[in-house]
Parts: C-alpha cells; sequence; structure tokens
C-alpha cells in the first residue's frame, strides 16, 4: 500500500481495481476531514454497483450504490490526527458484471 500526503488538498483522485477485489491507499492526513463525490468511468462496465467505502478511523464503513456514469456524495471522512488513515474501497458488481472499475473521486478537505 503507497503512502500520499493530502492534508490541505482538494481535487480529483482515481482509484482502480478488479470488480470484487479491493483498492487500498494510505495517506498522512492529518486529522483533516475529506468529503466530496465519486462517480464509476471509462472502462467500468455498465450497471449497477455497491461501492463500500472503509476507513480504519472512526468506524467509517459505508456502501453506496450508484451506476456507471453516476455521481454520489460520500458522507464525510473524519482522518487519524497522529497518523496515517488507510482507505479501502470494494466495488462490487449487482449484475454479475466482470471485469475492472475505475472510480474518480472529487475531494476537498475541510
Amino acid at each position: 500500500m503507497s503512502e500520499e500526503h493530502i492534508v490541505g488538498k482538494s481535487g480529483d483522485y482515481t482509484a482502480k481495481a478488479t470488480i470484487g477485489e479491493t483498492w487500498e491507499k494510505t495517506a498522512v492526513t492529518g486529522g483533516i476531514s475529506v468529503k466530496g463525490s465519486a462517480t464509476l468511468v471509462d472502462d467500468t462496465p455498465d450497471g449497477s454497483y455497491d461501492i463500500k467505502i472503509k476507513t480504519d478511523c472512526d468506524s467509517y464503513n459505508h456502501t453506496y450504490t450508484a451506476n456507471k456514469g453516476e455521481s454520489f456524495d460520500f458522507k464525510k471522512i473524519t482522518t487519524n490526527f497522529w497518523d496515517s488513515t488507510d482507505v479501502k474501497i470494494t466495488v462490487t458488481g449487482k449484475e454479475g458484471q466482470t471485469g475492472d472499475w475505475k472510480l474518480v473521486v472529487d475531494y476537498t478537505t475541510c
């Protein structure tokens, strides 16, 4: 898992993995919160998906349902103050889709 500094940043971020598998990232967060929206794009097969976002901080574990190309807002994520925060995203096809998914996250730190 690679580590990245996100304190004081905003913008677009892309996560990619195989449908049903988990994408993981560690970020140096400094206790900031993150809010925004996300959209399944590009080569993601058409259809409906469950997108599970989980962190190792503040018991954050939420699942959202969206179709490819449909933006959804995610609940504010509170991060670890003294350490890094681990983020895991799992995308599961609700219609038996196979292949890879690509999720673009538009976020701001607050």
